[in-house]
Parts: C-alpha cells; sequence; structure tokens
C-alpha cells in the first residue's frame, strides 16, 4: 500500500469526514462506484448519476470547513460558459456581480454539475458535484513511490494549456491565490460516457482496508488504535487509485483544468485585497509570503514555479522545513535584500542576514542551516540543463522559456508579466505541439 493512499481513521469525529460505503446512494441520485482521491479536507469519489446516467466526481468537504464548499460552488458558478445570473443571486451568494452577457467557453476550469449539503453523524457536509478528472500534476511528479517525468512534448502542451489557463482565470477577474502542480488536474476524454467496465479498466477494482485490519496494522501516539463500532466511521477505507493506466490515456492528448478554490478571491484592478493564504512555500509569491496586499501576480509567480517544476523536475525554491521562512531566506540569497515593507516585516531576518542582505558570519560557515542560493539565470538554466540529452529544449526555445520566466520572476508584483504578456511570449515551438495536438483532434471529430 502506499504512503497517504487513505485519509485518516482519527479525522473520522465530529467536524471530520463523512462516512462513505461503495454503492451508498448520496442525496438520491448519486451511487459512489469507486475512490477518485482525498485530502485533508475532503475525500472525493467517482459516482453514477442515476438521473442523467453518466460518471461524476462528488467531493464531500469535511464538516469543520463545509464554508470552504460554498467558496468552491460560488467560484465555479461564476466560471461556468453559461450567461452571468440576476443581480439579485450574486448578492444572495456574496459574491461580484457580473452583467448578464454571453461569456467565453470555459475550457480550463471543472464544470459545476450539482452542489448541495448532506448532514451525517459527523455534522453538515458540502457536497461539489463536478466532472471526474485525473491525476494532478502535483500527484504525478511528488508520487513518494515511483519518480515521474512528463515527456518532452506532453509538457510543452500542458505549459501552453496552463498558462491560457491561468489567463483565462484573470480575465474573469478571479485570482486562484495559492496554484501549485496539485491544483491542475489532467482531464480524462469522454469519462462521464463509461461504462462500469471501463471504469474498473483505468481505475482498477477498489481496494477496501477494513478498518480493524488497518488499525491491527499501525500505531497511533505510540499504541494500537482500538475504535469501538461507531456510525462515525466507515466500515472500510477505500485506497485512492494509481491510475498509471489512466495517465497514459490522459497524455495522448493532455487537457488541463484548474481546481480547488477555497482560497480564490474576485479582483478589479485598483482593489487592495488583504488575505492570509497559507500554501505551498515553494510556489507561494513574496507578497504571500509576506502578508502583503495580493494581486493576479501572485499567480503569476506560483504559475512560473510549476512550469519550471514541469521541465527541470525540480523546485524553484527549496524550503529545507517546509515553511515560507525557509523560501525568503533563498529568495533573499538569489535577488539580495527584499524590498520594503517587506524587508522590515520579516521578523526573523537578522538571524540570518545583517540589514543589507548578507548573510551573516555565523550563518556562512554553517553550511547546512540555509538554503544553497544560486542566482535567477542559473535556476532558469537548470531546466534546460536537465532536459539536454533527454528530450531536449533546443538553444532557441530555451531563450523564449528564459524570457518568460525572467518576466514571472520580479520580486514586485507590479513588474511582473501579466497573464497576456507570458501567454504573448511562449516559445514558438510549443503553441507548435498544441496546434498540430488540436488538428489531431479535429481530424477525429470529422471522421
Amino acid at each position: 500500500m502506499a504512503p497517504f493512499s487513505t485519509e485518516s481513521i482519527l479525522l473520522y469525529r465530529r467536524g471530520g469526514y463523512h462516512p462513505v460505503h461503495l454503492r451508498d446512494r448520496i442525496y438520491e441520485r448519486y451511487v459512489i462506484e469507486h475512490k477518485l482521491r482525498h485530502d485533508s479536507r475532503s475525500t472525493t469519489w467517482v459516482a453514477r448519476d442515476l438521473k442523467k446516467n453518466r460518471l461524476v466526481s462528488i467531493r464531500i468537504f469535511i464538516a469543520a470547513v463545509s464554508e470552504e464548499g460554498y467558496t468552491e460552488a460560488e467560484v465555479l458558478f461564476h466560471l461556468r460558459p453559461e450567461p452571468a445570473p440576476p443581480r439579485s443571486v450574486w448578492q444572495r451568494l456574496g459574491g461580484l456581480w457580473v452583467q448578464d452577457q454571453p461569456k467565453p467557453q470555459a475550457s480550463f476550469f471543472p464544470a459545476l454539475l450539482d452542489h448541495f449539503t448532506i448532514s451525517g453523524p459527523n455534522g453538515d457536509h458540502r457536497c461539489i458535484v463536478s466532472e471526474v478528472l485525473g491525476n494532478s500534476i502535483g500527484d504525478l511528479m511528488e508520487d513518494p513511490v515511483q519518480e515521474f517525468e512528463f515527456p518532452m512534448n506532453a509538457a510543452r502542451k500542458i505549459g501552453v494549456k496552463m498558462v491560457h489557463a491561468v489567463a483565462e482565470l484573470h480575465s474573469r477577474q478571479v485570482v486562484h491565490g495559492s496554484l501549485n502542480p496539485r491544483k491542475f488536474s489532467l482531464t480524462i476524454p469522454g469519462v462521464d460516457s463509461w461504462t462500469p467496465e471501463e471504469l474498473r479498466k483505468y481505475f482498477g477494482e477498489p481496494s477496501k482496508l477494513i478498518m480493524q485490519d488497518l488499525c491491527n496494522r499501525h500505531r497511533f501516539g505510540g499504541r494500537r488504535y482500538e475504535p469501538r463500532p461507531s456510525p462515525q466511521r466507515p466500515e472500510y477505507l477505500v485506497e485512492s487509485p494509481p491510475l498509471i493506466q489512466l495517465t497514459s490515456l490522459c497524455l495522448e492528448s493532455p487537457g488541463i483544468k484548474i481546481t480547488t478554490f477555497n482560497t480564490a478571491f474576485y479582483y478589479i484592478e485598483g482593489d487592495e485585497v488583504h488575505k492570509t493564504i497559507l500554501t505551498q512555500p515553494s510556489f507561494a509569491s513574496p507578497e504571500i509570503q509576506c502578508h502583503d496586499v495580493l494581486t493576479p501576480a501572485c499567480d503569476i509567480w506560483s504559475l512560473g514555479c510549476v512550469l519550471h517544476h514541469i521541465f527541470s523536475n525540480n523546485y524553484m525554491w527549496v524550503p529545507l522545513t517546509g515553511c515560507y521562512q525557509d523560501t525568503l531566506i533563498d529568495l533573499t540569497l538569489c535577488f539580495a535584500k527584499l524590498p520594503e515593507p517587506w524587508w522590515s516585516r520579516w521578523s526573523d531576518r537578522a538571524r540570518y542576514f545583517n540589514e543589507y542582505g548578507h548573510l551573516m558570519h555565523h550563518m556562512a560557515a554553517d553550511g547546512g542551516a540555509v538554503p544553497k542560493g544560486s542566482d535567477l539565470i542559473s535556476r532558469i538554466c537548470y531546466a534546460r540543463m536537465h532536459r539536454e540529452g533527454v528530450h531536449g529544449m533546443g538553444g532557441e526555445e530555451f531563450e523564449w522559456f528564459r524570457h518568460v520566466m525572467i518576466g514571472i520572476f520580479r520580486l514586485l508584483p507590479s513588474e511582473r508579466f501579466d497573464a497576456k504578456e507570458v501567454v504573448r511570449y511562449l516559445p514558438p515551438r510549443w503553441l507548435d505541439e498544441v496546434e498540430k495536438d488540436e488538428g489531431r483532434k479535429d481530424e477525429g471529430r470529422k471522421k
């Protein structure tokens, strides 16, 4: 069993997960057929919509954070391809009113199919019903069991679609706030019309872990955990499937959708948005780490980190302990002294740097105390060096890539490329790969 292939038993309690079993019927309409994934805030299941006879995904939030489900539903509702709702509806939802006019096709965001609240032994749980998506980029690249690297042609296509997805998001006046590899998921061609046999072919048979057997394998707090039978817990946990065979299908013609909008906010030029966001430090912009005013530029920084991660199989900024403090150290080693007011707000800065941004002597002597700094160009060049002799990023292609990265990784948000500029300066070879792929799709539809 892979590490963390199931959610924690201990979170089946008041305020925690809703107990779910295979073949359960949710909301009298959705029959659970398989597990898709889980995180600390929710479990996501593949279910069959009895009303429309199609496969859907149901994300069931833990009771303690069900309000996040309302945020998620509101944003997805706003990003839908149909015309906007009447003004009174937006006032009720607490969102941003947009004039009632046709919107472009929302091909980069999960379709919101239904949303509702269910009550259970652990509280009230918000549920989001949307299309079934495959592995996220993070699921693949950060798998602790199997090392994965995107083929170069697939990486180019994914890179283009991620950039267009963020550009589309910002054109709708929405900022994601916590983009990282796990917020970009691959689409699954034709999944909504799959038969039960096709589902088993790509997802495998559901793997059940009987609760008592699971407790016998693990110790919690140094002792065996032996729960008494309780309606707060399911009789068994279902493992999240590895989806290896499914990934091959998804990468034949990769599509990308941005997911998980619990930290998203609406933005109009000139707004001053103050919001505390906790996300992966390696992908968080400096203004998020320094609790400054947020703009769409925070997404652009994160997008650059994800692009570098895909092409280099490495992190642009590497925190030693997984906290913002270490990333700020790495940023200072790369850029020198951070601009104000960030420099003054950094409470522990004096432990590492003097007032001029130079590393303190005792820290410099301790080689393992801080990340190994390097300048921005060297970090960007790692993406090309990593690919040389494997799939190859040609000289001209790399020059375009470097230009985009330099435009993205500017400390001041006001100086960074916006999404439209990133689209404009994408390497032409990346765009060629996507055009060829779309051409093959059109030919297939005509046949």
